[in-house]
């Protein structure tokens, strides 16, 4: 792997933790400007759970069918080595997707641990 293509490995994380952060906050911001305490804190730790396992859920539904199309891919490529690799490439990038939304709710329960309305 060139330095050009790590490079836009990580622009590419970066830009998907960007874009995780911006719909974790529309989707919170209501619920933490509210003043009522106890209830404000509970309702924005449902909102930011719910808003984590829905990312979560449809990285782990696009990730899982792909990782077993490649895994299907690869096994029937036989002698042809393009399949074979597109076949890899499928079963690492389904890897990488079930990480990503492993990494979705670990982030989730960061952010709920700095606002101080841990998840339980």
């Amino acid at each position: 792997m060139t330095d050009l293509q790590r490079q836009h490995g990580v622009a590419r994380v970066l830009k998907i933790a960007m874009v995780f952060m911006s719909v974790l906050l529309v989707c919170t911001a209501p619920v933490a400007a509210d003043d009522d305490g106890d209830k404000a804190k509970g309702e924005l730790k449902k909102q930011m759970k719910d808003v984590g396992n829905f990312l979560a859920a449809v990285i782990a539904f696009v990730a899982v069918p792909n990782g077993a199309f490649g895994v299907f891919q690869y096994m029937t490529a036989g002698t042809d080595t393009e399949q074979s690799d597109k076949g890899r490439t499928r079963i690492r990038n389904s890897f990488i997707g079930v990480a990503g939304a492993a990494a979705v709710v670990t982030a989730v329960r960061f952010l709920t641990g700095l606002l101080g309305v841990g998840l339980s």
